[in-house]
């Protein structure tokens, strides 16, 4: 069992399925926010302060990739993990999501198994990253 520590983890997605992720989230003890625009994912990073970000790619509006590359050329929020959701016919847009600077993906239909895996690990080692930074300053 992975300590969850009550991490928060903003969906920016207008899927169907997003209530559902969000209760799984919910329920592995992770506190989940969504929206589905740019413009309120901008203010509820700023306000809600998540952890980790998971950006839908398909949707124009949003723009997943411009968001996730703004998120890590800034200081501020360049430590937010960001993991992308992909749908499975649009697999050839995992490239740029990559060198948008995005942490890792998960495709479409979503694998509950997986996400929970991807999803722990890179907060695990979020975690560990800032237990370093506290003991060599």
């Amino acid at each position: 069992v992975i300590m969850t520590q009550g991490e928060r983890v903003l969906l920016v997605d207008e899927s169907s399925d997003t209530l559902a992720l969000k209760a799984v989230l919910a329920a592995e003890g992770y506190q989940v926010d969504s929206c589905a625009l740019r413009f309120e994912a901008e203010r509820m990073i700023e306000s809600f302060e998540p952890t980790m970000v998971m950006l839908g790619m398909g949707n124009p509006r949003l723009d997943a990739v411009g968001l996730c590359r703004d998120l890590k050329a800034d200081v501020a929020t360049d430590n937010i993990k960001v993991i992308m959701v992909v749908p499975e016919q649009e697999r050839a847009t995992i490239g740029k999501a990559m060198a948008a600077g995005c942490d890792d993906y998960v495709t479409r239909p979503i694998d509950r198994e997986d996400l929970m895996v991807r999803v722990d690990e890179l907060l695990r080692f979020a975690r560990l990253r800032d237990v370093l930074r506290q003991g060599v300053v």
